[in-house]
């Protein structure tokens, strides 16, 4: 019996589907406890609320009787209310005659009550022992209308009728108005299915088949076009990311004035860089552009940038020499939310904003050496890691570096990296300074001027020959951008009058600077190259005896000058002065005059 109504997908007991309405015939109280113990030991393993109505010849003690047999804490189930017996006279027709009306009501009641108190559902067996063979009529069209009540709902309902009071007429009725009958015949149980019912499960098996495979087709093609829009919908996330970056950072460079504008001079000196650029520019190959401080190697950047194939990509500008040394990886290769103190959310690192253009690394030789392995690995393999992340990143960077650093000191003393020397100058250009590339001081003066009136609201001056004239005779220790500043300043004080211009600087302690009177007073005629250097090594002899012979420091001579300490070291190395402490041939310096040894 169990199998046979497995097949049609109705289990006598166990895992009955929801909605289930059986009728049951059996020729003795025996046969139906034997499936009624069976049926209610399942309802409980479920945890659903056990409802039986009971009528003679089986009776109340007989069921319980039975129950407290085969039920494993049977007891505790009857404490709890997991189980519930009610006389079928009480239930069916507690106020003579039969309700269909109110016994259906009580149905849906005793449902809503179960699902309140927290059961699963609701499993029932009704007996028809009690009914009276005149009512017959109206109990058919009841269990027609149960039919409506059961289905859908977390019910489960088997109905149950003695044979000894059912004809064969009475038997098709009764299989007629259920889903499926449960007769015993020859010891042995039997489904019985109403023709109709097992067409119209047939159907619905059918129509079930079709629709779960249209369900698979529907799903995959969802997940096919799901995988496609999560594709997209990261790559276009990734080209927002990556144009917001390149915005930002072009509206940054926007609002900033060049240094020096555009590359201005027609010097043999100038024209030999300017070859050198359109050289280079077309390659991929690394440049390190070598020169003084203020000699205009952004500019020279700029220019090897705008005639590459990463024109229309971002140029990406590192100060090296401006960097906290803890904040160097950060700043080169960015770190993910959470990598250190203050990381409050995910940043882009300046290789990953250059991807695709360039990167110049100004004041290279500034690197801390800890770091530099790292940037020489992002330059060979073009791979680095953020800082708190173990993602190996790739990107596609041409490296522009620029230093006053005489790197290859550097490399001999251990300050800078043999190899990464070696990669970043694959093509180096020096630039000269100022003082070597006199005669582009006219083109430099004009062009300086008409930015420094546009940008300052100010009428159009030029220089007087004269004022070229000591322009010329000047020693330019900060080359071409202290040229800018005192043509700025000179635009400034002539308050749209002529135009004045003073070399020598308000004497604060910021941007001090030592000139001697001389070298202000214009030269009758041109002033020999032997000249100049005398006059630029007297400039530099006085700035050491303001400062005691100090370089280093705010209080230095390097601070006084207005060019670093490394660019005063070296311009006093090429003009044969010693420096404090170092005496010719092992005499000592008088730092009361640099110029003369004790």
């Amino acid at each position: 019996m169990a199998a046979a109504l497995r097949r049609t997908g109705i289990p006598p007991v166990g895992d009955i589907p929801w909605g289930s309405h059986v009728c049951l015939f059996y020729q003795s109280p025996v046969n139906v406890l034997e499936m009624l113990v069976a049926y209610v030991h399942a309802g409980l393993e479920a945890h659903e609320l056990c409802l039986l109505v009971t009528s003679p010849p089986l009776t109340e003690d007989e069921v319980l009787h039975a129950l407290r047999q085969r039920v494993p804490a049977f007891q505790d189930h009857v404490r709890r209310g997991d189980i519930e017996l009610v006389a079928a006279d009480a239930w069916y027709r507690p106020r003579q005659p039969f309700e269909m009306a109110s016994v259906l009501q009580r149905w849906q009641a005793k449902l809503e009550q179960a699902l309140q108190r927290g059961y699963e559902g609701l499993r029932c067996s009704g007996d028809a022992a009690w009914l009276d063979r005149r009512g017959w009529a109206d109990f058919a069209a009841y269990e027609r209308a149960l039919n409506a009540v059961v289905r859908d709902a977390r019910m489960i309902l088997v109905c149950t009728y003695p044979l000894d009071q059912c004809g064969a007429t009475d038997l098709l009725d009764v299989a007629s108005h259920h889903q499926g009958a449960l007769v015993q015949r020859y010891g042995n149980w039997e489904l019985v299915e109403h023709a109709e019912l097992q067409h119209t499960k047939a159907a619905l098996q059918h129509l079930n088949g079709q629709l779960k495979e249209r369900v698979q087709e529907r799903t995959a093609q969802l997940a096919r076009a799901n995988r496609l829009l999560r594709k997209k919908a990261d790559e276009n996330a990734r080209l927002r990311r990556q144009l917001a970056q390149d915005n930002a950072y072009l509206r940054e460079e926007a609002t900033r004035e060049l240094a020096f504008g555009e590359v201005v001079g027609y010097s043999q000196a100038m024209r030999r860089v300017l070859e050198q650029v359109d050289l280079v520019a077309p390659t991929e190959a690394t440049v390190l552009i070598l020169g003084e401080t203020g000699t205009g190697k952004e500019l020279i950047a700029r220019a090897i940038h705008a005639r590459s194939r990463r024109r229309d990509r971002p140029l990406i500008k590192v100060n090296c020499g401006g960097i906290p040394r803890e904040l160097f990886e950060s700043e080169f290769f960015g770190h993910v939310k959470g990598a250190f103190t203050g990381a409050l959310r995910e940043r882009a690192g300046r290789f990953q904003l250059a991807h695709g253009g360039t990167l110049f690394l100004d004041e290279v030789g500034d690197i801390p050496l800890e770091l530099q392995s790292k940037l020489l690995r992002v330059l060979q393999d073009g791979e680095f890691e953020r800082v708190g992340d173990d993602r190996t990143r790739r990107v596609d960077v041409r490296v522009i570096a620029a230093t006053n650093h005489d790197l290859a000191e550097d490399v001999e003393a251990g300050r800078f990296r043999e190899d990464l020397f070696y990669r970043l100058s694959v093509f180096p250009i020096h630039l000269p300074p100022l003082r070597d590339r006199r005669e582009d001081i006219p083109l430099l003066t004009a062009h300086f001027l008409r930015q420094a009136c546009h940008r300052l609201h100010r009428a159009s001056v030029t220089a007087t020959e004269d004022q070229l004239r000591q322009l010329h005779a000047y020693a330019w220790p900060g080359n071409v951008r202290e040229l800018q500043n005192v043509l700025e300043r000179a635009v400034i004080v002539s308050r749209g009058g002529p135009l004045r211009l003073d070399l020598v600087l308000p004497t604060g302690v910021l941007g001090r600077r030592v000139v001697p009177s001389r070298a202000l007073t214009p030269p009758a005629a041109a002033v020999p190259e032997a000249e100049q250097r005398h006059w630029e090594r007297e400039n530099l002899l006085a700035a050491l005896q303001q400062t005691g012979g100090k370089i280093y420091g705010p209080s230095g001579a390097a601070a006084l000058l207005g060019i670093k300490p490394t660019t005063l070291a070296s311009r006093l190395k090429a003009l044969g002065i010693e420096r404090p402490g170092r005496g010719v041939r092992g005499q000592r310096t008088d730092p009361a005059n640099p110029s003369v040894t004790s």
